[in-house]
């Protein structure tokens, strides 16, 4: 930008001229074992790990697994959400809002029947639900919870199965972990396009994003989703006991 400015004289030098770009941190993100993500995931120990927080609870196994983006759980409103899959359609931007997901990546993704429960739990104790509002909002409806915030209670819960603060840092686990956690457990059971439409990235063409088989894509990657969580249905319900 001020490389630009300066090119149309709008500036007379460039104050970024010297400024030394940041490194890069190339460490592989990590991820957790299976058995991690059993344990922080099992209803039975709901209490525990998430300080009885469905709210927190819903949104880390959303994550963990379909492998969203933050910003793209952030922007999901309620009638984006269905009994077997929910529509990114948008990102939520710090500055800037509600926007187009990262590289136009507009989908739908597959849910298994525990998340849509949970979900369903969700809006049995919220407020005031109406189709436009936010699923994941801090004190407005249409505004969704601070990052900080989700990173805080998701490091809680880390911290509740063993991974202290030290761990987590010197495995490089963080909210983004998910992605990779998601990628590296279903790519060996779906194939590579459906992983694709799961995750949205971008080396998927938008026409392969809205292609005609959803029905058969929701098929195909549900089994795989609920195998990985190995909760059943009912015991979903035990959350709010």
């Amino acid at each position: 930008m001020l490389k630009e400015a300066k090119r149309q004289r709008l500036i007379q030098d460039n104050p970024g001229v010297d400024v030394e770009k940041l490194p890069e941190d190339t460490r592989e993100k990590g991820i957790l074992t299976l058995v991690e993500f059993r344990r922080l995931f099992d209803p039975e120990s709901f209490n525990t790990m998430w300080d009885r927080s469905l709210f927190h609870y819903c949104l880390n196994i959303l994550a963990g697994v379909t492998g969203l983006r933050l910003g793209e759980i952030q922007a999901i409103r309620w009638h984006c959400v269905h009994p077997d899959f929910v529509e990114i359609n948008c990102s939520w931007d710090r500055k800037y809002g509600l926007k187009e997901p990262k590289a136009k990546s507009q989908r739908t993704v597959s849910i298994p029947g525990v998340v849509y429960d949970c979900f369903i739990l969700l809006k049995k104790f919220d407020r005031l639900v109406e189709p436009d509002t936010i699923v994941f909002h801090g004190d407005s409806l249409y505004r969704p919870i601070d990052h900080k915030v989700v990173l805080k209670r998701l490091y809680r819960a880390l911290e509740n199965i063993g991974i202290s603060d030290t761990d987590r840092l010197e495995r490089n686990l963080s909210f983004h972990s998910w992605r990779h956690f998601v990628n590296s457990n279903l790519r060996s059971l779906v194939a590579d396009a459906d992983l694709q439409k799961l995750t949205g990235h971008r080396t998927l063409s938008m026409t392969e994003h809205y292609d005609h088989g959803t029905e058969q894509f929701l098929a195909r990657l549900q089994p795989h989703q609920e195998n990985l969580l190995g909760i059943g249905r009912d015991s979903v319900l035990s959350l709010v006991r």
